[in-house]
């Protein structure tokens, strides 16, 4: 399929043009069988090959259509500009609802988009789970994944070994709303729904009940989005290329101070609820460090003046001695 309604068809040795009776520029091609192929493409264009020939069919509407899904000879759907979404019943090409799926997300068809307006593909999943582009931030669907994984675990007597989650982060990028604060906000409740999420049904034993053990954020340092290329990904802590911390990593890294009592004792820099010889040398190590490697230590700032220096061990030398309690 291509412009200006070009088809081209594979008979085991060559392609061959075929015949489509429209110069309109096609975009999605779907064939249940090689007697039931359909084609869409701009101006509102469906066209039907029955395994002779391609023929025009009535859409009723004129926008340009991006996407065809052709599960059953009578379950067939479109999707285009404007929110459009285009149900076949074996007889006739009707509107359909913009997002036709049910509360619980279980339903035949969905159509997936670029905005919220326009649609450029579509999909059968039956009887399954079906997720929007931004579901991939949602704590509640994160939660059910996890519980239901435990649930499947035990079914298959596998509850007393500990769940490790390898990976999981927003890809998404901020093109589709998933800016710093959002991606964050998914992060830190991830991280305090699997320190504390617990189940004597389904968790594992050894672990307080707990339902996850390990995990892992996507990514440490893959390729950011780039919008000029379309590649990459979204949530990486580190800039792949000058190695820098991103203000997503640092982000991380406060969660994990504050998980471990760091940042409730100024001086504390070794975590261990005292201020002594031990932070005093964290600090001395890194005194004057090049600034890559201060990049990787920022919380060894004692000062917080930008730069680890003799002012820093003054300054936790100052409060030698205090301690949590």
């Amino acid at each position: 399929m291509g412009d200006t309604g070009l088809i081209l068809r594979y008979n085991g040795a060559a392609w061959q043009a075929q015949a489509g009776g429209t110069t309109e520029n096609l975009r999605a091609v779907s064939a249940y069988s090689a007697t039931n192929v359909w084609a869409v493409g701009d101006g509102g264009t469906i066209l039907h090959y029955n395994g002779t020939a391609w023929n025009p069919q009535s859409s009723g509407t004129t926008v340009n259509l991006h996407g065809v899904a052709a599960y059953l000879p009578e379950k067939v759907w479109a999707v285009g500009d404007n929110g459009t979404v285009l149900y076949y019943d074996g007889t006739v090409w009707s509107q359909s609802s913009p997002n036709p799926v049910s509360s619980n997300k279980r339903r035949y068809s969905k159509a997936v988009g670029y905005t919220t307006t326009d649609y450029f593909g579509v999909a059968y999943v039956p009887q399954r789970m079906l997720y929007e582009i931004q579901d991939n931030d949602n704590i509640e669907i994160f939660k059910g994944q996890i519980r239901a994984f435990r649930k499947w675990m035990k079914a298959r007597g596998q509850q007393n070994k500990p769940l490790i989650i390898s990976e999981y982060g927003v890809l998404m990028p901020v093109l589709y709303g998933f800016d710093h604060n959002r991606v964050k906000a998914f992060m830190y409740a991830s991280f305090d729904y699997m320190l504390t999420a617990t189940d004597a049904g389904l968790g594992y034993p050894q672990d307080g009940n707990r339902l996850v053990q390990r995990w892992a954020w996507y990514s440490l340092n893959d390729q950011p989005w780039d919008i000029a290329t379309g590649e990459g990904f979204n949530g990486n802590l580190f800039d792949p290329e000058t190695g820098e911390i991103t203000p997503l990593g640092k982000d991380y890294g406060a969660y994990v101070l504050t998980q471990m009592g760091c940042g409730t004792l100024p001086g504390d820099l070794n975590c261990d609820c005292q201020v002594g010889a031990d932070d005093m040398a964290i600090v001395a190590g890194l005194w004057r460090a090049p600034s890559g490697d201060f990049v990787n230590h920022p919380e060894y700032d004692a000062d917080g003046d930008g730069d680890i220096t003799v002012g820093d061990i003054t300054w936790v030398g100052a409060r030698w001695g205090n301690t949590c309690g």
